[in-house]
């Protein structure tokens, strides 16, 4: 049974390492620049200043400006662009067709 796994396993990485050759051939993509980091473009300003801020040591000050604290103490704040967001679906959307 254990020889089995190492053996699907083994296979997984093998298929998986196929696929991915295969989608990199063939893909166009939708949206190229969806795909180079651009932090202006594609990170909330609030985001930006919350990064910025911890650089400096002051992130406490900049997460009180820009988090909403919710259920349970889970703590949300902006981190992507809206616009990005709809662009990256998009791409999700085109890689599915």
């Amino acid at each position: 049974a254990l020889q089995k796994e190492v053996e699907a396993r083994a296979n997984r990485a093998y298929e998986s390492g196929l696929r991915k050759s295969i989608i990199m051939e063939k893909y166009k993509r939708a949206d190229s620049d969806v795909y180079t980091l651009n932090p202006s473009e594609m990170l909330s300003p609030d985001f930006l200043r919350i990064v910025e801020k911890a650089r400096a040591g002051k992130a406490d000050s900049a997460l009180e400006k820009s988090t909403t604290i919710g259920d349970r103490n889970v703590y949300t704040f902006p981190c992507f662009r809206q616009e990005f967001c709809k662009r990256l679906i998009k791409e999700l959307e085109n890689i599915n067709k």
